[in-house]
């Protein structure tokens, strides 16, 4: 009985640090994309941000990465904005257990053809007033197993 119980306490105890690390990571990240005031001179993709009004007060935004010029395995990515919002921002790859992998190539053996994030922020004029400005950062691994870290900002 007793191996059970320290069974279970280690199995509990190894899921809680997993997600301290990602939170951790996640954190160090979004820390380092703040701080950013311009963006890096290679992106490794392309990167398309729309948005649409979805209430009086509620502006939904997508972020679209594809077509990247070289694969990219392990992506995290973070976006940050200047506008307020109660959905947080949105990320993927930190807090995934699979990998996210983008390829230059795709085929029935690598279908991904892209990556869409998407998010809210409140705004009570039209599309035409808003003034944001996006900051997004990109981890990744490339072919040459070299981890690389890039910046884009974007103002909409």
């Amino acid at each position: 009985m007793k191996k059970i119980i320290l069974f279970l306490c280690l199995i509990l105890i190894t899921g809680c640090t997993k997600e301290s690390v990602m939170l951790t990571n996640y954190n160090k990240q979004m820390n380092q994309l703040v701080s950013v005031n311009a963006s890096s001179d290679y992106i490794p993709c392309n990167i398309e941000i729309t948005y649409d009004k979805v209430t009086d007060t509620e502006v939904s935004y997508q972020i679209v990465f594809d077509n990247p010029k070289e694969n990219m395995r392990n992506i995290n990515i973070v976006v940050s904005h200047d506008k307020v919002t109660d959905d947080g921002y949105p990320s993927i790859g930190v807090f995934d257990v699979e990998p996210i992998n983008l390829s230059k190539v795709v085929d029935v053996d690598n279908p991904n053809k892209g990556i869409v994030l998407v998010g809210y922020f409140e705004h009570d004029g039209t599309l035409e007033e808003i003034d944001a400005t996006f900051k997004i950062s990109i981890n990744y691994v490339n072919d040459a197993i070299e981890e690389k870290t890039i910046y884009y900002i974007q103002s909409i």
